[in-house]
């Protein structure tokens, strides 16, 4: 069974009271009044709330086709949605479709973006993603062993719900259970990913908070009220309309604040994107990845390799190396991703500038090519 808010800390029940929602005619705002009483939610409290908040936004982000339109061999577009970072649009691939990483899945993607997915769903399928949201599930485990208190997991860029869904389908019960408390500024995705991709079932499970605002905002002053509100990790999937990471996320101050967030011993994995083609900025994700690491992971991390399994994000897992028995404890169909991480430490009283060379060291020392690192060092000098 899925754990109700009230049935773990401070922070969930805080959230939990919290849930006033206003729609504009292009995006959705929360009113936080932070002095309201602290109220359990309970699935039938949950089923309402998301009920209520898809029947507001549905009206203002009405679909642009007029029902399910062939685009593409293999791919219809159900419905368009206009929203404040433009228009999002949701695909059905065809089982037989020749990409077979999407082959049969509803695909969440902006218009302009077509080569970005936000989110992808299969109903009732139990397979990976194969992609950055298998990462991202890596991690309970990692924080259960290092034992970590019992906190919530946030997920700050929570978009259609695939990390959520993943989190909740491979570790539906014990002790690296943990509840979800997710963000996400672009309403309409909310009342897309509650149409199409299967939210709206895990927020009656009351398996995940969903909360529709700023993620930076909120952590700041969540992290300010109480001690005992922390996170036990934080998973970061932020990004701007051009698929690039967040300028936020190049400031020391934002991560100062996640860092503030998170339990002792807390840990974030962070997907930082450098973006595509003459968008593409480099120099900002190395930047956040360096920044993530001394602030949130007392200047160490571990970087995915780029590129292994198929799988070329650029992410970062925050503090020492994982413990020995990881691998062990991670489901059977994500072990083989346990041993693509690199371990990076940042010089003494180093901010920035280090981490490619670190991350050189440590391909060498696993015996890995450094072709993709010597041409990014290429590029910074």
């Amino acid at each position: 069974m899925f754990f109700c808010a009230g049935d773990s800390n401070k922070w969930v029940e805080w959230y939990a009271s919290q849930s006033t929602t206003t729609t504009t005619t292009k995006t959705t705002t929360t009113k936080t009044t932070w002095e309201e009483p602290v109220k359990e939610t309970t699935r039938e409290l949950a089923r309402e709330s998301a009920s209520d908040l898809s029947r507001g936004l549905a009206p203002d982000f009405a679909s642009a086709s007029n029902g399910p339109v062939s685009v593409g061999p293999g791919v219809t577009l159900l419905e368009e949605a206009a929203s404040e970072f433009g228009t999002l649009q949701v695909l059905k691939y065809s089982e037989t479709h020749k990409d077979r990483t999407f082959a049969g899945a509803v695909v969440l993607q902006y218009k302009h973006t077509p080569d970005a997915v936000l989110s992808e769903y299969r109903e009732n399928d139990k397979s990976l993603t194969g992609g950055v949201f298998d990462l991202f599930a890596m991690l309970p485990p990692l924080i259960g062993l290092d034992d970590v208190e019992y906190a919530p997991v946030g997920i700050m860029g929570v978009g259609a719900g695939t990390t959520a869904r993943e989190f909740t389908r491979l570790y539906p019960r014990g002790k690296f259970l943990r509840h979800l408390i997710g963000w996400e500024l672009n309403g309409p995705i909310i009342y897309l990913a509650r149409k199409y991709f299967g939210l709206e079932k895990l927020e009656i499970l009351g398996a995940v908070t969903i909360r529709i605002g700023d993620a930076f905002e909120e952590v700041r002053k969540a992290a300010a009220r109480e001690k005992d509100n922390t996170m036990a990790g934080l998973v970061v999937d932020l990004f701007d309309e051009k698929s690039r990471v967040l300028t936020r996320l190049t400031e020391r101050e934002a991560w100062e604040d996640i860092a503030n967030v998170l339990s002792p011993g807390g840990r974030v994995v962070a997907n930082l994107s450098t973006g595509r083609g003459k968008g593409a900025d480099f120099e900002a994700a190395v930047k956040a990845a360096e920044l993530a690491a001394v602030t949130c992971g007392g200047g160490q991390a571990s970087v995915w390799r780029s590129g292994a399994h198929g799988i070329w994000n650029e992410v970062v897992l925050t503090g020492p190396p994982p413990h020995k028995m990881w691998e062990k404890n991670l489901p059977p169909e994500l072990r083989h991703l346990a041993g693509d991480w690199f371990p990076v430490t940042a010089p003494p009283g180093a901010e920035t500038g280090w981490i490619l060379d670190a991350l050189k060291k440590a391909a060498e020392a696993a015996g890995r090519g450094t072709e993709r690192v010597d041409a990014h060092i290429e590029r910074r000098s």
